[in-house]
């Protein structure tokens, strides 16, 4: 009886006071120093702060095209700080298309910690910056990649907007525990993040389209397909070469991926 007692103690300890810390730590890498703004890519910008439901200041930034009436509201990976994405972020305003794009919680020069909550947060505070600069739900696509999908994912399950892509996703923590740790065994382990992308999938009625590597070795690629399966018409799936850092489009899949952000559609699938 006392080794069992040790043993369950040994359990309770170890999901309360060691796994929140190494689960927290292998789910998101920030960085807090911002390397570069699109300043140094000759694109005009605004330094942006915002407030958050816990009261805490968020950081982003707005790019005004004077050739588009429609913005593109972009959710980064786990890793880096908005500067680690200017790449994309050029690339969203040669479409053209306004561009706006925050920093998490403890991102960059964001206050506070990342959670799953504090992500919510995040997320909800940006679209009421785009709706108070006087854009209709019309007139916003939403693109998240990796854990900017989960972002993307809550925010078409909560509000109106024009369309919704989500790239190199996970299906749900849960999922992706599993997938990475052999000897998961509930209720042993304890899984912390309540990261559902299926389920809120469930609740969009948004167009939306999935793009994810065939062979995406961290999120893997029948994820994508959960995913798509569950989630309502209209409803694309675009398979990409490569893996979940290397994702490669075609010229064919490239135009397919614009058309939809332009357009909350693909005509050609």
């Amino acid at each position: 009886m006392n080794t069992i007692l040790c043993i369950l103690g040994g359990i309770f300890c170890l999901n309360i006071f060691v796994t929140p810390i190494i689960e927290h730590k292998a789910s998101y890498h920030p960085k807090k120093t911002i390397e570069s703004t699109p300043k140094q890519i000759k694109l005009p910008y605004e330094d942006i702060f915002l407030k958050t439901a816990d009261g805490k200041k968020i950081n982003g930034w707005y790019l005004d095209n004077p050739k588009s009436d429609t913005v593109i509201l972009h959710f980064h990976g786990n890793t880096g700080n908005m500067s680690t994405y200017l790449n994309r972020i050029s690339s969203y305003y040669k479409i053209p298309s306004d561009v706006f794009v925050i920093d998490y919680h403890g991102f960059g020069k964001s206050e506070g910690a990342i959670s799953d909550q504090t992500l919510y947060m995040d997320v909800q505070a940006a679209y009421s910056f785009l709706i108070k600069k006087k854009y209709k739900p019309n007139q916003i696509m939403v693109i998240g990649v990796s854990m900017g999908g989960i972002a993307a994912a809550e925010l078409a399950a909560t509000q109106k907007i024009a369309g919704v892509i989500i790239i190199a996703t996970l299906s749900s923590a849960k999922d992706v525990f599993e997938q990475h740790v052999p000897f998961f065994l509930q209720p042993f382990i304890w899984i912390n993040s309540t990261y559902n992308v299926t389920e809120k999938i469930k609740k969009i009625s948004a167009p939306i389209l999935f793009i994810h590597a065939k062979d995406d070795k961290l999120l893997p690629y029948k994820m994508a397909l959960k995913n798509y399966q569950n989630a309502k018409e209209p409803k694309y799936l675009i398979t990409a070469d490569g893996g979940h850092y290397d994702m490669r489009l075609s010229t064919e899949q490239k135009a397919k991926y614009v058309e939809f952000i332009k357009t909350g559609k693909i005509l050609s699938h």
